[in-house]
């Protein structure tokens, strides 16, 4: 691969859970040009090396950056052949080095979604209709290799905001406390909202500016996913001076 161009390439970090410790790796997949998938590959970080995914086929286009839970990576997709609208819940499993194709929660219609986790338990989607005041956030009561059971967490409406809060990029929630925090990636203003519905009848929804980006993202960050070893930072900082 070394030496391999190409004008787009993708990343997702997942994990196997061995018997002594997680044996991370990462998938990449890439593509060559306009119209032509270069393929997949898989970095571990126990080899430290790549090898290339012969056997598995991305037929699905994936716009957003991808949520993992419990080793898996997990995006919102759609096919690659346009049969219809649908999108779907994309999942590559790390211990079998495959992707599944699961279920989203049952909308009217899918305008404009968003993926999250719930600690590191459950997956949850953001939902909003075009056009309309109301937003749902939905969490999964199961998950497994083959399929994705959902329930609706809480709905909430917005609508002295509904000119502001259009496109949603990306969020975090407290399941017990009903509470998101979302970005919204508006035409001319990237904002924040804070939308609380926590023992109220109306719901709190607060909004602040900030600085302009192209497409703000929230991610989900693990401390225990790397270990700082504090007495070898001491000893170079000592030898340093």
């Amino acid at each position: 691969m070394t030496g391999d161009k190409f004008w787009n390439e993708k990343f997702a970090l997942g994990y196997v859970n061995n018997k002594s410790c997680r044996s991370y790796k990462i998938l990449t997949w890439y593509e060559s040009d306009a119209d032509k998938v270069g393929g997949n590959k898989i970095y571990e970080f126990s080899s430290d090396s790549w090898r290339v995914l012969d056997h598995v086929s991305l037929d699905y286009n994936i716009e957003k950056n991808d949520v993992s839970l419990n080793g898996n990576a997990y995006w919102i997709a759609y096919e690659e052949i346009h049969t219809s609208n649908e999108e779907l819940l994309l999942s590559f499993d790390f211990t079998r080095e495959r992707f599944r194709r699961l279920c989203l929660p049952t909308f009217q219609n899918h305008v404009w979604m968003a993926l999250s986790s719930v600690r590191e338990e459950q997956l949850s989607v953001l939902h909003r209709s075009f056009g309309a005041s109301k937003i749902e956030i939905w969490v999964t009561n199961k998950i497994d290799t083959e399929a994705a059971l959902w329930s609706i967490s809480f709905t909430v409406d917005i609508t002295i905001h509904i000119n502001s809060f259009q496109f949603p990029t990306s969020f975090l929630i407290d399941e017990e406390k009903k509470v998101a925090v979302c970005f919204n990636l508006h035409t001319t203003l990237p904002l924040k909202f804070t939308i609380e519905k926590y023992y109220t009848e109306a719901p709190f929804v607060e909004t602040s500016q900030v600085s302009w980006t192209w497409r703000p993202f929230i991610f989900n960050y693990v401390p225990s996913l790397t270990q700082i070893q504090q007495e070898e930072a001491n000893e170079k900082k000592e030898t340093c001076r």
